[in-house]
């Protein structure tokens, strides 16, 4: 069987001086001796000859590895299949509820509207019909909890949480769900019901120490946050078994001031149930909308300084979220079957920035089902990654599965930031794995 070195092979030099040679395909690693780099150089190049010795065992563990793969492979077809098998996987489902989209705090960066409704008591119903029908067809079914602030009525969670549970508890579908929260409502009540309604874990966003966070994230009357969010946090921590992502959003203003808050956190909290998480916020760093080329370029220089939030994360011992690295067969659930964002009136979509438009998907009824816009829904599936021919020559493709698929039908650049600094993210990845085995 001829041999050739795999598209997605990528040799990158870190920082601390190691080269690794990191396949984006399967995600397999491999540190390089320096002495060694010019032997996999010419392995490469004369994959199909033998070689003696040390040369033919490194081969052999390229082939093991998939770093040689057979000469008619075509590996943006395994991309595709990758892809496609869990877009249409009816084995899993995974709903977005949203119980209000209002909510007690004024992020200034916050794009949503605040629109003070509830959902309502036909919505709820017509959730449990919907995951009566789902439960007996699918093995695996998550729901997220988001908003708005979702805790403004936990009652809502509580009923549809516990009435699914018993409902795939009686047809063997695993269950569980996790709720996205400013992190301000919760209360010992509420903490006391999360491990039983099958709440395995909360994001929450901390933007900095104090004087940072309760100018990005104060409530609507001005007031700070920070001290009752980072308690709830701690508190999840010590009398709940779920875990918390810990979201902080970073833009050239706080960049600086975020290790002050990470060294805040006493490190018997720094374990895997606590991950931390850095995201770009999508503005300038005023908040202002911009020019697009403007914001797209403020990301960028934002992820420069994210990739040294992660380094430092790493080095004090937290466990940290490399999101790229998380999602190998799809870009975010938007781009599969079963996945919607149940709005509070019931209508649902595949993204909540189109909720602004109002470009719903379909509308979910009292008695569980479902009118599905077909052309609506048919934008969103139908992207096969490397349909162009960008894509298609990309090495980041797996990761990325061709970016986002909202800015793509908008017509605006899809691709992830991180696939400006390939080196960097494989530089990220390879620390992540580092400290994880420590």
């Amino acid at each position: 069987m001829n041999l050739k070195p795999s598209y997605y092979n990528h040799l990158a030099k870190l920082n601390n001086g190691k080269v690794v040679l990191f396949n984006f395909l399967t995600g397999n690693l491999k540190e390089i001796d320096e002495a060694d780099i010019d032997k996999l150089k010419f392995i490469f190049e004369n994959c199909n000859k033998n070689f003696d010795g040390y040369s033919e065992n490194l081969k052999k563990e390229l082939i093991n590895d998939l770093y040689l793969v057979p000469e008619d492979a075509n590996e943006l077809d395994i991309v595709r299949i990758r892809n496609l098998s869990t877009r249409y996987d009816n084995l899993i489902y995974n709903l977005v509820l949203m119980p209000t989209l209002d909510c007690n705090f004024s992020c200034k960066y916050c794009y949503e509207s605040k629109e003070q409704i509830f959902m309502s008591e036909d919505v709820k119903i017509g959730i449990i019909n919907w995951a009566t029908k789902i439960a007996r067809v699918s093995k695996r079914f998550v729901i997220n909890w988001f908003g708005g602030e979702p805790l403004l009525d936990f009652s809502i969670i509580e009923e549809i949480n516990s009435s699914i549970k018993n409902i795939c508890t009686e047809n063997r579908c695993f269950f569980i769900s996790d709720i996205t929260t400013n992190g301000y409502l919760l209360t010992d009540e509420i903490l006391s019901k999360v491990d039983n309604l099958n709440i395995t874990s909360f994001q929450i966003t901390v933007d900095g120490p104090p004087e940072i966070h309760n100018k990005y994230r104060p409530l609507e009357n001005g007031e700070g946050t920070f001290d009752i969010v980072y308690k709830n946090i701690l508190k999840i921590l010590d009398q709940t078994r779920a875990n918390v992502a810990l979201r902080v959003n970073v833009d050239q203003n706080n960049f600086d001031k975020i290790p002050d808050f990470l060294n805040m956190i006493p490190k018997k909290y720094r374990t895997p149930r606590l991950m931390i998480v850095f995201k770009d916020i999508f503005s300038d760093p005023s908040g202002k909308t911009g020019r697009e080329s403007e914001i797209d370029q403020n990301r960028i220089n934002t992820y420069k300084k994210m990739k040294q939030l992660y380094h430092y994360g790493m080095e004090q011992g937290f466990n940290v979220f490399l999101p790229t690295f998380s999602i190998r067969d799809h870009h975010c659930n938007s781009g599969s079957k079963n996945y919607f964002i149940v709005h509070p009136t019931g209508d649902l979509y595949r993204c909540t920035v189109e909720f602004a438009t109002g470009k719903s998907i379909g509308k979910l009824f009292k008695d569980g089902s479902l009118d599905i816009d077909s052309y609506a829904t048919s934008k969103w599936l139908s992207y096969i990654p490397g349909d162009d021919e960008k894509c298609a020559k990309c090495k980041f493709l797996p990761l990325c599965q061709g970016g986002c698929r909202y800015n793509r039908m908008m017509g605006k650049l899809p691709c992830s930031l991180e696939s400006t600094d390939i080196d960097g993210v494989i530089e990220l990845y390879y620390l992540s794995k580092t400290h994880s085995q420590r």
